[in-house]
């Protein structure tokens, strides 16, 4: 039986962005504003979590929390992540990986 292969965190491609986000046609400041949101979806499971990116690479879960982010915020267009306005599917899947419990 061969081992079914992912979407590493780390792997996540503007393609695979746009795709998941049923886009079609970006401009070069949607591209610009759809990598920063991405690397602003990243750090914050980085942050919550406080594994390094080589670890979350190891979690297909993670990569859906990512993908997740990046919607909430690319569809509120915001910049930023409230603490108390994340979806409980990312809460969920991120406290499974808290290393800091406090």
């Amino acid at each position: 039986m061969s081992q079914s292969t992912y979407t590493k965190i780390s792997e996540i491609t503007l393609t695979d962005l746009v795709d998941y986000l049923h886009l079609t046609e970006l401009d070069s400041s949607q591209e610009q504003l759809l990598t920063t949101i991405q690397a602003a979806a990243v750090n914050y499971v980085v942050g919550v979590t406080k594994l390094t990116l080589e670890q979350l690479d190891n979690y297909p879960d993670l990569t859906l929390a990512v993908y997740a982010l990046v919607q909430d915020m690319y569809d509120n267009r915001a910049i930023y992540v409230d603490k108390a306005n994340i979806s409980d599917t990312i809460s969920t899947i991120l406290n499974m990986y808290r290393t800091n419990l406090l």
